[in-house]
């Protein structure tokens, strides 16, 4: 997955809040740039994107197989990669990216499979991205049959979950599924998005009018 700036800006800063802040303005320069680059902010927002994306292909396409034969070469070759690279690395050199992960055989095919991603812990979201494909078919399929109703209430009860640490860390390592939700508001947004605008579009036009 590429990295949006905000991401790279979130990363990139971590060395710089390693010791305390020296002086007010240190505290109030550094408080700026934390809300500036939001790295996980950044993510749900890719999240929403890739639901909405996604959402619109189904729509063109709507047939289930060729969805996730999609999504298999779109998320696993580049992943894959990366894990039996660092892997072998690991082996050869002992090197490893972040904290130390196992690197026997079963732990090394969960990552390969995106069930884990503590060999390289970045990938967590892609691992997210790979639990939330049947659920952007799921929630595409409910709303042609049932209408937007059944997604809010889906989306209240994934915002609901996230804070609840068995949910949120059910797979384990650094993995998170608290944003799930995301995908599910990207599928809405591609249903509701054109109304949402025009009402948006309408309140200002009258705003305009009134003044």
């Amino acid at each position: 997955m590429a990295k949006s700036p905000l991401r790279v800006g979130f990363h990139v800063s971590g060395p710089f809040s390693a010791g305390p802040a020296h002086g007010w303005f240190d505290g109030f320069a550094f408080w700026i740039l934390t809300a500036l680059l939001n790295g996980f902010g950044a993510v749900v927002i890719f999240f929403v994107l890739s639901g909405f994306v996604l959402a619109r292909s189904l729509d063109a396409n709507p047939n289930p197989a060729r969805f996730f034969r999609n999504r298999v070469f779109r998320l696993f070759p580049a992943g894959m990669f990366t894990v039996t690279l660092l892997t072998v690395l690991h082996w050869q050199f002992g090197f490893y990216v972040g904290d130390e992960a196992s690197f026997d055989a079963l732990n090394v095919i969960l990552n390969l499979l995106m069930i884990k991603s503590d060999i390289n812990r970045v990938m967590w979201s892609m691992t997210v991205e790979c639990v939330a494909t049947p659920l952007i078919l799921l929630s595409v399929l409910v709303f042609h049959k049932h209408g937007e109703r059944p997604l809010w209430i889906l989306i209240t009860v994934l915002v609901s979950l996230s804070p609840i640490g068995q949910y949120s860390h059910l797979l384990g390592g650094y993995t998170t599924l608290a944003p799930l939700y995301a995908f599910v508001v990207g599928v809405l947004i591609h249903f509701r998005g054109a109304r949402i605008a025009s009402l948006i579009g309408s309140g200002h036009a009258h705003g305009r009018r009134g003044k």
